[in-house]
C-alpha cells in the first residue's frame, strides 16, 4: 500500500510539473498574442499607454491585468481611457483572448478647428462618459492569419453631457452581440451586429434669444445587421465612394418596432408640441461601391403623429401608412460618362385618423379611402466635381443626362393619376426632349368634392375643369382623361398646344 502511495503521489507530482510546464509555455504565447494585438492597433495610427501590467492566473488560466490603459489615434485625435482591462485565455487555447472592459470608460473627441468656426458654441473636446455591464471582447486567431472577433455586452451607455457643450446625447444599447470575421487569405471582411434595444436621446438647448430646448428620442428592437467589404479604411471607403478608387462595403439591417418622438419647447410652451414617428418593423439592403451608392428599404405599420401645446389653436392629425419602400442609388464620384440613378418611393395604405379628416373635411365631403403613391425613376447623371470639394451652400454637382418616368401613380380621394415617359436632358443647355404619357380618372369629381369641401375656392375648381377639358382628351370612361407631354427644342406642347 505504501509502494502504491508513493507511486501516486510521483504521478501527481509528475503531472502537476507539467500542467506547470505547459501554463508558462502557454504564458509565453498569451503574452505573444496580446503585443500582436497591441502592434495591429499601433499599425493603424494608434499609441498606446498603460501604467502597469500583470500576468496572473496560474494554474488555471492567464489573465493579463492592464491599469490605466489608454490609445491616442494620431490623426482624429480620439483618447479612449480604461480605467482596467483584462485579458484572459484557457492554457488549452492560447490562441483565443478575451478582453473585460471596465464598467466605466471615457472617450475624448477633439472637434476641428473648421467645425468650431461654423459653431461657435462647440468646446475644443467633445468628452464621452461610457458604463457598461458584461462587456466583453473575444479575440480567436492571430492577426493577418485569419482571425474571429465577438463583442458582447448586457448593457452599453455612452453619453454625451457636459457643461460647455450646448445640448446632450445619450445611447443605450441593450443584449449588444457583434462580430467580425476576416478570413486568412480572403480580400472581404464580415461583420455583425445584433441587438435587443437601442435607445438615442437628443436634447439641444437651443441658441439665440427665444432659443428653446428640443428633444429627440430614438428607440429600436430586434436589431440586426450584417455587412462585409474589402476596404479596410473609413478613408479607402471614402475614396471608393466619392472619388471611384476600387472598393465595395455592403449588407442589410433589419429591426423590430420603432419610436421616435421630438419635442419643441415644454409642455407649458404654448408654441410648442410634439412629433412622433412609429413603425412595427424595417428591413433594407445596400451597397457602396466604387463611385456610387445603392440603398433599398421598407418599413411596415407607420404612423405619424404631431401635437401643438396651444389650446387656443389646437394642432393634432395622425397620419398612417400600411408599408413605405424606397429606394436611392446614384453615381457619387465625378466622370465624364454619365452613370444610373434610380429613385423609387411607394407608399402604400395612406390614411388619417377621424381627428385629421374632421380638421381637413369637416363637412365629410371627401371620400376616405386610403391613398396609394408611387413615384418610380431611372436615368443616368453625371457628377460634375467632387463632394469633398464643395463650399458651403454649394448645389449638388448632379448634371441629368436622362430620365425615365417608369411610373407615377397616385390614388386619393376618389380620383387616380399615372404618368410614364421618356426624357432626355440636352447639355450643355439643360434641355428637355422626350415625353410622358398622362392619364387621369375622377379628375372633375375631385375638383368638385373639393369645391364643396371648401378646400378650393369654386372659382379655381371651375378654371381646373376649364384646363382639364383644353390640356386633356377623355378616354372614353366615366371622367375619365388622357394627355401628352411632349419637350422639344422650341418648348413644351400638351396634345399639341404650347404651354407659355
Amino acid at each position: 500500500m505504501k509502494k502504491l502511495m508513493t507511486i501516486g503521489a510521483g504521478v501527481i507530482a509528475l503531472g502537476a510539473a507539467g500542467w506547470a510546464g505547459l501554463w508558462f509555455l502557454g504564458k509565453g504565447e498569451v503574452e505573444r498574442r496580446v503585443e500582436l494585438e497591441l502592434a495591429r492597433l499601433q499599425s493603424q495610427g494608434w499609441t498606446i499607454t498603460e501604467e502597469a501590467r500583470e500576468v496572473e492566473g496560474f494554474p488555471f488560466g492567464y489573465a493579463v491585468n492592464f491599469t490605466n490603459f489608454a490609445a491616442v489615434d494620431a490623426e482624429t485625435g480620439v483618447l479612449v481611457r480604461l480605467p482596467q482591462v483584462t485579458v484572459s485565455a484557457e492554457p488549452t487555447a492560447p490562441d483565443q483572448l478575451r478582453f473585460d472592459l471596465p464598467e466605466t470608460f471615457q472617450i475624448d473627441v477633439p472637434v476641428p478647428e473648421e467645425r468650431r468656426k461654423q459653431d461657435v458654441t462647440l468646446p475644443k473636446i467633445l468628452q464621452m462618459k461610457g458604463e457598461a455591464r458584461d462587456f466583453a471582447v473575444i479575440a480567436s486567431g492571430a492577426p493577418g492569419q485569419g482571425r474571429t472577433i465577438d463583442a458582447l455586452a448586457a448593457e452599453l451607455k455612452i453619453a454625451l453631457d457636459q457643461a460647455d457643450f450646448p445640448g446632450a446625447v445619450w445611447i443605450t444599447i441593450d443584449g449588444l452581440d457583434g462580430g467580425m470575421t476576416d478570413q486568412a487569405g480572403a480580400d472581404t471582411a464580415v461583420s455583425r451586429i445584433k441587438a435587443d434595444t437601442l435607445q438615442v436621446r437628443v436634447e439641444d438647448e437651443g441658441s439665440g434669444e427665444g432659443g428653446k430646448t428640443s428633444t429627440a428620442a430614438f428607440r429600436y428592437e430586434a436589431i440586426s445587421m450584417t455587412a462585409s467589404t474589402d476596404l479596410s479604411t473609413p478613408e479607402a471607403l471614402y475614396e471608393a465612394i466619392y472619388g471611384g478608387a476600387d472598393g465595395q462595403l455592403d449588407g442589410a439591417f433589419q429591426t423590430g418596432a420603432i419610436h421616435t418622438t421630438m419635442t419643441a419647447g415644454s409642455a407649458e410652451d404654448p408654441e410648442g408640441g410634439t412629433f412622433t414617428y412609429t413603425a412595427k418593423s424595417s428591413t433594407g439592403i445596400y451597397v457602396l461601391e466604387s463611385g456610387g451608392i445603392d440603398i433599398k428599404g421598407e418599413a411596415r405599420d407607420n404612423t405619424w403623429q404631431m401635437e401643438a401645446n396651444n389650446p387656443a389653436s389646437p394642432v393634432e392629425g395622425l397620419v398612417s401608412v400600411r408599408q413605405v419602400q424606397a429606394r436611392y442609388r446614384m453615381p457619387m464620384s465625378p466622370s465624364e460618362i454619365p452613370g444610373d440613378m434610380a429613385i423609387r418611393l411607394e407608399l402604400s395604405g395612406l390614411n388619417m385618423n377621424d381627428a385629421t379628416w374632421a380638421s381637413l373635411d369637416p363637412k365629410g365631403v371627401l371620400p376616405r379611402e386610403p391613398a396609394d403613391l408611387v413615384l418610380d425613376l431611372e436615368g443616368t447623371v453625371r457628377v460634375t466635381k467632387r463632394f469633398d470639394t464643395l463650399r458651403e451652400g454649394e448645389a449638388p454637382p448632379f448634371e441629368l443626362a436622362n430620365l425615365i418616368v417608369k411610373d407615377i401613380a397616385v390614388s386619393a380621394l376618389g380620383a387616380s393619376a399615372k404618368a410614364a415617359g421618356d426624357v432626355e436632358m440636352v447639355q450643355p443647355v439643360n434641355a428637355p426632349q422626350g415625353q410622358l404619357q398622362v392619364e387621369f380618372s375622377g379628375a372633375q369629381a375631385l375638383l368638385t368634392a373639393l369645391s364643396k369641401a371648401g378646400l378650393l375656392p369654386e372659382e379655381m375648381a371651375q378654371m381646373g375643369d376649364a384646363m382639364l377639358k383644353v390640356y386633356a382628351r377623355p378616354t372614353g370612361e366615366e371622367d375619365g382623361w388622357r394627355t401628352e407631354v411632349s419637350f422639344a427644342t422650341d418648348g413644351i406642347s400638351v396634345n399639341g398646344l404650347p404651354v407659355q
